[in-house]
């Protein structure tokens, strides 16, 4: 059959008509403004999230987001890495003599004619104005861990700090660039991590940028001056032509970059993420990394610099689309790219030779030519399928579930994956658990406090105190209930102050508490508050137990799905239910059947004292997991009223508890411990004496998992049981 969109080509308006076709798919994979607004605030809250987490340590570094994960600029569905940037905020990087600051570490960026545009070299500054007694304790004790590492090499009359300091680390992973790279592991992102240096001051060589004015007087001199309080990094790689090849640093101006992404109109950002397509789809299978995703975002900036502003819009998309190609093509012609604000810096610069030049050129020039067609090749996300299924009706594109998963997908859950993992791989590594909460939730309180903090940073805070509370509350219980079965009011205070953490899981630990502390009216009534939660069919069960979640759920409760289109995201607390998750220290705290799971793993763990935030980032966080209990909510929920139930002697709601225990299991499309809820559903048929059904459902537990299970400890048990008998 002919194809639909050949067929056109001579339709006057088939420009705006291929166009608006476009955008409608782009909407439906999630490059809309809902979407992209949405995204980007989870993003920006889970930076917030781990600057705060920082804290827990005392590590004075700030953690940065950025990439295509910060901008937005990937299709909802589609995966990409994590690109992170720790910046250490003792050492204050000065361009002239004058910016030194007291109590920091002051180092020099000269830019001479010995360094290449875009790069700098690093001189310690020696010749400051008089120091006060804490200045020079610190430098002495910072220049004893530079010396120790081998920061510096003296070259002529200038100690320069070299680029391999940075990137000295005990990394599961490979070097690319400036970057350390650690590929997923299926469940996990791949993730780019990259350390560097800042200064406020914003770069020489870029001076000139802030005085050009393009055509659609984009960007705004209102947008210049926001760049320009971002100052710049340094990050540790030297350019392929440079002379120093150890000692050479580059220039990022990644924080005035994602300024200027976030600037962008809808039909500038689908214009990006079809540029970002088509190289991944037709020029990198063809001649590898020549073309990479910031010269595609480069292309588009000196685009949308070159144009007027009234051409950006959604009905002239293909056409913005061929211009920014024919820009391209000229960039790979001319094998020249500038950096869009050091124009010096050719990004191209190594990367092209004569023969993918060539290819190309002759693959941008087809795909300009074909006006759309060749578009239909594209398969990531089913692009191209769904752009010939639009173009194939004579009525409107009718969204598909991608709308539904795009109201969820970056939600409040996933910013709290980011807080809530990092905070127990801390508590688990440290000594002192109880104590390195405390003073973490002081610290929260007073950065919340603080007017300098930002509005994104509170709402982190806000997210991450809750369930904070919850745990230390439960550790707090523990060791109450451990020295006089008894639970204080700090205890409960704590664990009060986790109640709103979600819809269930801070209710539940509270209630596992109680249930310890023998307090069985009070836990009964705790339990029924979470069962009026569950009462009108709308909590969704989610499972953290992983640092970033790639799997999506197809199935959402009808209460759930009505949430989503009529309330606001800041209530997804109240719909979302969390794992419980229990760590050694609050041991006496959990019921024994889920004692039991803190011993799983047939491997020791080996934890070790975070000093700084990259230990945590080198950690493999699956490690840890096996020396925590973790079970879903709403099993767990009956769990513990069977348990309440049995000990208050009501036997038919205890009966009645085992029942929806029975068919939660049963039923739940998804349950992400399904192998633990089978193991306490066991237990409960073991104390009914029900030994051959408690022997069905440690197989069947056995059959999920059959590693770091501990259902081999309960068969074992029940076999024993079960020939005494």
């Amino acid at each position: 059959m002919e194809n639909t969109i050949e067929r056109m080509h001579q339709d006057p308006d088939y420009c705006r008509y291929i166009s608006m076709k476009m955008s409608a798919v782009l909407h439906d994979i999630g490059i809309n403004e809902e979407s992209i607004q949405k995204r980007r605030s989870a993003r920006l809250k889970s930076e917030s999230m781990l600057n705060a987490i920082t804290l827990l340590i005392n590590d004075d570094a700030s953690i940065y987001i950025f990439g295509s994960q910060s901008e937005c600029s990937i299709p909802l569905l589609m995966q990409s890495d994590v690109d992170y940037l720790s910046c250490n905020n003792k050492i204050n990087l000065v361009q002239t003599s004058g910016q030194w600051k007291p109590r920091k570490y002051n180092i020099l960026v000269i830019q001479d004619d010995s360094t290449s545009p875009g790069y700098c070299l690093l001189q310690d500054l020696n010749e400051t104005s008089d120091k006060d007694f804490e200045t020079i304790l610190f430098e002495k004790e910072m220049r004893k861990i530079f010396d120790s590492e081998g920061a510096f090499e003296l070259r002529g009359e200038r100690m320069l700090m070299k680029n391999t300091f940075l990137t000295k680390l005990d990394f599961k992973g490979c070097r690319n660039g400036p970057a350390l790279t650690r590929p997923g592991n299926g469940r996990n992102l791949d993730f780019d991590y990259v350390k560097a240096m800042h200064c406020t001051d914003w770069p020489f060589e870029a001076k000139s940028w802030l005085n050009n004015q393009g055509k659609g007087n984009w960007p705004s001199k209102e947008l210049k001056e926001k760049c320009e309080t971002t100052g710049f990094f340094v990050v540790p790689v030297a350019s392929k032509s440079g002379l120093y090849e150890d000692l050479e640093w580059r220039l990022s101006t990644s924080l005035a970059e994602r300024l200027l992404m976030f600037s962008l109109n809808i039909t500038q950002m689908r214009c990006y993420v079809l540029m970002k397509l088509i190289v991944k789809t037709f020029i990198t299978p063809e001649c590898g990394d020549v073309i990479s995703s910031f010269i595609c975002k480069t292309t588009l900036f000196f685009c949308i610099f070159k144009q007027e502003t009234c051409i950006w819009r959604e009905q002239n998309l293909l056409l913005c689309l061929k211009y920014c190609l024919e820009e391209l093509k000229d960039f790979v012609m001319q094998e020249n790219c500038p950096h869009f604000m050091i124009h010096g810096n050719n990004l191209l610069a190594g990367k092209v030779t004569s023969s993918n030049k060539k290819r190309i050129e002759n693959i941008l020039h087809e795909i300009i030519k074909s006006n759309g067609q060749q578009l239909l090749k594209i398969s990531i996300c089913d692009f191209g399928y769904l752009l010939q299924k639009i173009c194939s009706k004579p009525y409107p594109f009718i969204q598909g579930d991608y709308h539904l998963r795009n109201k969820i997908l970056f939600g409040t859950e996933v910013i709290i994956q980011y807080g809530v993992n990092t905070v127990l791989q801390f508590c688990m590594s440290s000594f002192n658990g109880k104590l390195l909460l405390t003073n973490f939730i002081n610290s929260l309180v007073q950065k919340y406090v603080d007017i300098h903090s930002s509005k994104e940073y509170k709402k982190a805070i806000r997210l991450l105190t809750p369930i904070v509370r919850a745990f230390l509350g439960s550790i707090i219980a523990s060791d109450d209930i451990r020295t006089n079965t008894k639970m204080s009011s700090t205890a409960l205070v704590c664990l009060l102050g986790g109640f709103s953490s979600d819809a269930a899981s801070g209710k539940l630990k509270l209630a596992s508490a109680l249930l310890s502390a023998d307090e069985l009216i009070a836990t009964e009534a705790v339990l029924n508050n979470v069962i009026d939660m569950y009462r009108n069919n709308s909590v969704h069960e989610q499972c953290l137990c992983k640092r970033f979640s790639t799997e999506l759920n197809t199935y959402f409760k009808p209460g759930f799905i009505k949430h989503l289109i009529t309330k606001n995201e800041k209530n997804f607390r109240n719909v979302i239910a969390l794992c419980v998750r229990y760590m050694p220290c609050e041991f006496y705290c959990m019921p024994k059947e889920i004692q039991y799971e803190i011993f799983r793993s047939s491997k020791k763990e080996k934890f070790r004292d975070f000093k700084r935030f990259d230990d945590f980032l080198i950690e493999r966080f699956d490690d840890f997991l096996m020396a925590m209990g973790a079970v879903d909510s709403l099993p767990y929920l009956y769990f513990l009223q069977y348990k309440t139930y049995g000990s208050l002697r009501n036997v038919t709601e205890q009966q009645k508890a085992l029942r929806n225990l029975i068919n939660v299991i049963r039923r739940e499309p998804f349950l992400y411990h399904r192998e633990t809820d089978f193991n306490l559903l066991g237990q409960c048929m073991e104390q009914e004496e029900r030994y051959e059904d408690a022997f069905v459902c440690y197989l069947k537990s056995f059959k999920i998992r059959s590693d770091n299970n501990v259902v081999r400890i309960h068969i074992c048990k029940l076999l024993n049981r079960m020939i005494n008998n």
